[in-house]
């Protein structure tokens, strides 16, 4: 088919007349590997709005939403918990579950992997997302529903959410894989309550300006109208 010959041959690239991105981070990574700069779009993920968030004083502790796996940096998470006195919910599973349980200190609590609305839930009851990656992320959702909760996150200073995270407006960055770094930005973070509400404030209005569902339509919108007059700048399609 038709079809099959472009995938074969490689030239379907050159019929595509945009490519999407989650991120800037992507965008530039997809650059490096030989796409079309003037080809790449960039639109985040999204969330329906879930409402209002819960107010500062009724959220406590920290939370993991994720799998439970070396990639994810979730030992970095507990290592680094063994330095903070503030209680901590794992919430997933993944080949990691057994060791990391078996040397968490007493104020982490692990609750298996969770449907979406009890994930929701402690969202809206955690001061904080801790997101410890050591490999590159794209645009996990878990940071979305954060930020849509008006949850600020704490995210590895590595490649997308290094961007994603704007340090100090709606979340906070430590060094990737260096619990000692993570401890000290977690308990700065606990022990400054004006500085951690205006993070929640700023997350949540990340949110509204960038994640919604009104604002992804009128991105993707974009991206359609800027694909249909390169197309009909370039003229009918080949093959």
């Amino acid at each position: 088919t038709a079809v099959h010959r472009h995938w074969v041959g490689g030239d379907w690239l050159e019929e595509v007349d945009r490519f999407i991105a989650l991120n800037p981070f992507a965008r530039r990574k997809f650059v490096e590997a030989g796409l079309a700069e003037d080809r790449l779009a960039v639109k985040p993920n999204f969330i329906p709005d879930p409402g209002a968030p819960t107010a500062p004083d009724a959220r406590a502790g920290a939370l993991f939403v994720g799998r439970l796996s070396f990639e994810k940096g979730v030992d970095t998470l507990i290592d680094a918990w063994q330095h903070i006195p503030h209680p901590l919910t794992v919430v997933g599973s993944g080949p990691e579950e057994a060791r990391l349980r078996a040397t968490a200190p007493a104020n982490v609590t692990f609750l298996g992997a969770q449907p979406p609305e009890a994930v929701q839930r402690e969202m809206a009851r955690a001061k904080l997302l801790v997101v410890p990656s050591r490999w590159y992320e794209n645009f996990p959702m878990t940071v979305v529903e954060a930020f849509a909760a008006g949850t600020p996150v704490v995210a590895s200073r590595l490649g997308a959410l290094a961007e994603i995270v704007t340090d100090g407006v709606d979340g906070y960055h430590f060094a990737p894989a260096d619990p000692q770094d993570l401890a000290a930005v977690v308990n700065a973070a606990f022990a400054d309550p004006a500085r951690l509400e205006a993070a929640s404030l700023g997350a949540r209005a990340t949110y509204e300006r960038e994640l919604t569902e009104a604002r992804n339509l009128e991105m993707l919108e974009r991206i359609y109208t800027d694909a249909i007059t390169h197309r009909r700048q370039r003229g009918p399609a080949k093959g």
